[in-house]
């Protein structure tokens, strides 16, 4: 299962707004800056190496943050100002006893900052926070007023300050949990708002007025906190984006950074406009803050966590600052004349490790650029959409192979490039440099059509106990299994009938549909089979969702959980799920092994691209060792053995204490509906890690199920799960239509 600060068995579908979208985009071309009026130009500095940045904030052109080492005990508050060529940070008199005790600053209208420090106390489950001060800070340094906060923390178990921001009249609105509370410039307290909903933070817009902001049922929201009626006004509904940070714009109401780019939103207009894309900057972003500048310039201070020579954990900031060229300025790194290839992906794919490789790519190749086209999955048909350009032949250069696709399909229309004769022609890579059966998996008639970089074990596990210690099942068996509880049990994490249909085709695509023969292989008995078992569950319309998996697990109500292994050390999670050894027996398949390998980044080259050495030179440079061996959430299991092999060593790796007690190797954080529980996990024994290993070794398939089949399925079985057809009618019509579907891409 996933693991990071939150664990999740599925991802969210949508979480990138869309900053580019060029469906008509087919084959390289050549493209020369005639003048570069309206576009930006991007400065980088590194800044000093601290364990910890928090709480930038600007004023003018004057940059606050603060900085701790890796004890958290000593550092301070700095300042740049970024007027000068080449800012380097001084130290802002305040006193450094104060500087671990601080929570967050931000800085009023007249450029002078407020600082909130606290003092805590601990209990056997909660860190309490036992006072809270609000200090307006002199540029001196001194003290110029401080004001008790501590009632914002009352009665809270682990408070988490949100938010703080200082409005135009001097006002304080500090956020706590889902409450705001706003007091006067003399301290005094004056009125609380509640959202509802835990609060992400506030934020200030040019004007001086105060917003909350959460996640809402569309993605993220604010509102203003109108001091005048003391509630929160009109909702606005920003967008389904992951938003990094938001602040006031110097022309615009607000800035948003996003994870695609940086864009303006107007607030009385409720409209957001897009400002510029990272990767046109050659910049990959993570967590960080936007800081604009008064002269027009925005600074974006990037913060990665890396590890010292000696082990130490520290934290590496590095500040950007973006200006707009004027007219008939260049920039002269883009005057030359470059061949451009483009790289398309479903918005929801492309996560920060393709960006950066992006980015890196065109750093090192000065004479080539990757531009990302982002087919936009808000509305749910970005992956539809991407489909339809790459069997048409309309696609990009380079593919990031989307999460439903057909393979066997493109083989069959031959718009992808064979990916062997690159990898043979590679001097730095071997076939046996990479996992046989993972490539085996992803071949079509000997043809490698897609390059696995990551991936997943999509699979289905239980308790050993119930299932013993088998490691595969046909549909028969899963049968015979389910009849055991059904009626007594719901068995499977959503056990509605379309669900549960899902589950029997995963793995059995090819004993339903054979692209390769010229005619319907449908098997008409086994797709019957499939739905009267399925008939046996819940109503989609009538199910009620419980998400309390623990709850379930114990009532006896949840026997099997379908999710995907995405990580040597896996095993540990899904044995504190069931308390007790699991088994992975996949989804049901008539034809080898059930557990289905899932690439996480599947690259692909578009048979049209004209420049194909050069795409391949950026699919191998996502093969390297830096890349492979960095940790974010979109890298899975590795399919380079070395790189596999370094993830085990890391995850049976034992430390001890100086009194040579064995320390935590990791700590899983599970969150999925209403169960939300932790375990601090120890090196992984050579018995968990063999289970995945084996789990591995003997994935056979690729998950790989035709989104437009799938379509057609579904669209049929709810007639028959409506009692309107017969399964022998609707498995006709399936038929049927899959034909015709089949013959118009042939």
């Amino acid at each position: 299962m996933r693991n990071k600060a939150r664990v999740s068995l599925r991802k969210l579908l949508s979480y990138v707004f869309i900053l580019v979208m060029c469906l008509s985009a087919a084959g390289c071309r050549m493209e020369k800056n005639q003048g570069d009026e309206g576009r930006y130009l991007a400065e980088s500095l590194t800044l000093p190496p601290f364990a910890l940045f928090h709480s930038e904030v600007v004023h003018d052109n004057i940059l606050y943050f603060l900085g701790l080492d890796q004890a958290g005990a000593t550092g301070g508050v700095y300042r740049l100002d970024m007027t000068e060529e080449q800012p380097e940070p001084t130290s802002f008199p305040f006193p450094a006893e104060e500087v671990p005790l601080t929570m967050r600053m931000a800085v009023g209208a007249d450029g002078m900052l407020h600082i909130i420090t606290y003092a805590r106390t601990e209990d056997k489950a909660n860190t309490l926070i036992s006072e809270a001060y609000w200090k307006k800070i002199s540029e001196a340094g001194e003290v110029v007023h401080s004001f008790s906060i501590t009632e914002c923390f009352q009665g809270q178990a682990t408070p988490y300050l949100s938010g703080f921001e200082i409005d135009r009249a001097d006002n304080a609105y500090i956020s706590v949990g889902d409450t705001v509370f706003v007091f006067d410039k003399s301290g005094a307290f004056i009125f609380q708002v509640t959202s509802g909903r835990s609060l992400h933070g506030l934020c200030r817009d040019r004007e001086g007025i105060i917003y909350a902001r959460w996640s809402g049922g569309m993605g993220m929201e604010m509102a203003e906190i109108d001091s005048k009626s003391r509630s929160l006004g009109p909702i606005h509904e920003i967008s389904s984006a992951w938003v990094l940070d938001v602040r006031a714009g110097t022309e615009e109401d607000l800035l948003f950074a996003m994870e695609t780019g940086v864009f303006g939103y107007d607030i009385s207009q409720k409209k957001m406009t897009a400002i510029f894309d990272w990767t046109s900057l050659d910049m990959a972003v993570g967590d960080g803050s936007i800081l604009p500048l008064r002269d027009g310039r925005i600074a974006w201070l990037n913060k990665r966590r890396h590890q010292t020579d000696g082990g130490e954990a520290m934290m590496k900031a590095e500040l950007t600052v973006i200006r707009k060229l004027k007219a008939g300025e260049q920039d002269s790194e883009k005057v030359s004349e470059k061949t451009v290839l483009t790289l398309g992906a479903v918005s929801y794919q492309l996560g920060p490790t393709v960006k950066k490789a992006v980015v890196d790519f065109n750093k090192a190749n000065p004479d080539f650029q990757i531009e990302i086209i982002e087919y936009d999955n808000d509305a749910g048909d970005g992956m539809a959409r991407l489909n339809l350009d790459i069997v048409s032949g309309n696609c990009p250069d380079i593919l990031l192979l989307p999460t439903h696709f057909s393979l066997p399909l493109y083989a069959q229309k031959g718009v992808l490039s064979d990916l062997y004769p690159f990898l043979d022609g590679d001097m730095l890579y071997e076939r046996s440099d990479f996992q046989e059966n993972i490539m085996k998996a992803c071949e079509i008639d000997g043809r490698l059509y897609g390059f696995p970089v990551f991936y997943e074990i999509a699979t289905i596990f239980g308790k050993r106990s119930l299932l013993g210690d088998r490691d595969s099942w046909n549909l028969s068996e899963m049968y015979a299994f389910a009849d055991k509880f059904v009626g007594e049990s719901q068995i499977f994490t959503y056990p509605t009938k379309s669900n549960v249909l899902i589950l029997c085709l995963y793995a059995n695509t090819d004993h339903l549909v054979d692209w390769s023969k010229e005619v319907n292989t449908f098997n008409r008995e086994a797709f019957i089979q499939m739905l009267e078992f399925s008939d046996q569950f819940i109503a989609d319309d009538r199910y009620i969702h419980n998400d309390d998996l623990l709850s379930r697990i114990e009532e006896n109500q949840l026997l099997l959980f379908d999710g995907k292994v995405t990580s040597v050390d896996s095993n540990q999670l899904e044995r504190a799920i069931f308390g007790e050894p699991v088994s992975y027996v996949g989804y049901p398949s008539e034809n080898g092994n059930g557990s289905l390998i899932s690439p996480s980044t599947f690259l692909a080259i578009s048979s049209k691209c004209t420049e194909k050495e050069i795409a391949w030179k950026f699919i191998s440079s996502m093969l390297s060792d830096e890349i492979l061996s960095e940790r974010t959430y979109d890298q899975n299991l590795p399919v380079r053995k070395t790189a596999l092999e370094k993830q085990i060593e890391k995850a049976m790796e034992i430390t001890y204490d100086a009194d040579g007690k064995e320390l935590v190797n990791k700590s899983f954080a599970f969150s999925y509906g209403a169960t939300s529980f932790s375990i601090d996990a120890y090196a992984c024994t050579e018995e968990e890690i063999n289970v995945i290993r084996d789990l591995i070794a003997k994935a056979d398939k690729l998950h790989n199920l035709d989104l437009q089949i799938h379509k057609i399925i579904m669209e049929e079985a709810g007639g028959f799960f409506n009692g309107n057809k017969t399964a022998a009618e609707t498995a006709d019509v399936v038929e049927n239509r899959i034909q015709v579907y089949m013959s118009e891409m042939k």
